[in-house]
């Protein structure tokens, strides 16, 4: 029997969170909670928030949490309780603290079950989709750009991911939008320690589900006639490592399943991606891999190595190039960051230098922002923002207008 009890989600960042956003409705509503689309009318309001990032169209920048919950608090019912969870739970304390009713940090969902005191518990509850929820409160970037990949299109200029500049029309993503997706969380935390990084404060380490686990839900999606399967986790490059696997064993099964299905590869360190390419080839070579996002950071082999990134510019560039002579077609997304504490203009010239000689299908660049806790946080000769965000409208410009 349906409740009359409402709940509202708002979730943002990477896949992973909205990975879990998706779970956590999936639990409320098997738990007769009813969904909605309007946080005015709900009594659980539910926050599922990156720590490392907030977008908002409706106040056309990155905006604080203080800000955004102020909004909620004038307009709620003032029933309704707000619950914050996601990697800004361990990110920024102080924040969560001072403005949630209840708090759900990532490795502590079981507490949602006292929160409504669950029949089903949230333990048992699982998802292969990502959640998305269109309202006219929240949007954020990530699901603008979904909303262009969901289309009947398969093809999709970059004029619009660019937010309306003018772009060189040649200039296209290749996206099989009509393909149907499935998702599969295969592990969360990573075996890193980059210096910039707060997420590893929120995830943690490693830990991987096993490989038959996965092969059980792959072969689920394609018994349901999905073609797609995004796989997702904080770094799939270290996958399995933490009881004697890699991502090679893992993909070496999932290749041999019967089905015309492609796989995506959310997030590999480059590391990993250089360390295990010669195992790799081969499966690479099937086109069962149509994506693939390995976020360099940097062209720059100093800010590399202060960034405490185990690659170097080289080894990157020669392994997407490998990539791509092996399937040109598989889409390849990167990540930069600009601004890095101590970065020169020259270092940040070696940035757009590795952009034109390695080909790149999607980037997406971040303003360097010292989070708390990070060791480049108190990094010497921290950047102006006046060049940060010069630089930041120059890289764009070369990638997506040039």
């Amino acid at each position: 029997m349906i409740s009359d009890k409402k709940i509202f989600m708002f979730s943002n960042g990477c896949p992973e969170n909205y990975f879990d956003a998706q779970r956590i409705v999936n639990f409320f509503q098997q738990n007769n909670w009813i969904l909605t689309k309007k946080y005015t009318e709900a009594d659980l309001i539910v926050l599922n928030i990156c720590g490392q990032q907030l977008w908002s169209p409706l106040f056309k920048q990155y905006i604080s949490l203080e800000k955004m919950i102020k909004k909620v608090n004038k307009k709620k019912k003032l029933s309704a309780k707000i619950i914050i969870c996601g990697c800004i739970t361990k990110i920024n304390k102080n924040l969560t603290n001072r403005f949630a009713d209840i708090i759900v940090e990532p490795d502590n969902f079981e507490k949602f079950n006292e929160i409504i005191h669950a029949n089903k518990k949230i333990e048992t509850i699982q998802t292969n989709q990502t959640f998305h929820l269109k309202n006219n409160f929240f949007t954020t970037y990530s699901l603008l750009l979904k909303e262009f990949y969901e289309g009947p299109l398969t093809m999709i200029s970059k004029r619009y991911i660019s937010l309306r500049l003018h772009i060189n029309k040649n200039k296209v993503i290749y996206y099989n939008s009509n393909l149907k997706r499935y998702h599969i969380k295969i592990s969360t935390g990573c075996l890193s320690q980059c210096s910039f990084c707060s997420i590893k404060f929120s995830r943690g380490t490693l830990k991987s589900k096993p490989i038959e686990n996965i092969v059980q839900e792959f072969k689920e999606g394609i018994n349901k006639g999905y073609n797609e399967f995004f796989l997702i986790g904080t770094d799939l490059g270290c996958y399995g490592r933490d009881f004697g696997k890699t991502l090679v064993d893992l993909l070496n099964r999932l290749v041999e399943i019967e089905g015309n299905f492609k796989i995506m590869l959310r997030n590999v360190n480059p590391q990993f991606l250089i360390e295990m390419l010669p195992d790799m080839i081969k499966i690479f070579k099937t086109g069962i891999i149509s994506y693939i996002g390995s976020s360099v950071q940097s062209g720059n082999n100093r800010i590399l190595n202060l960034m405490n990134r185990k690659y170097t510019v080289e080894e990157y560039k020669n392994a997407i190039n490998m990539i791509k002579k092996i399937n040109p077609k598989i889409q390849i997304r990167s990540q930069f960051i600009v601004g890095f504490p101590s970065e020169t203009d020259s270092e940040f010239e070696d940035t757009i230098r590795l952009i034109k000689e390695i080909q790149l299908d999607f980037i997406k660049i971040y303003d360097f922002k010292p989070e708390t806790g990070t060791k480049a946080s108190k990094m010497i000769n921290q950047i102006p923002n006046l060049i940060i965000k010069k630089r930041h409208r120059k890289l764009y410009k070369q990638y997506y207008i040039t």
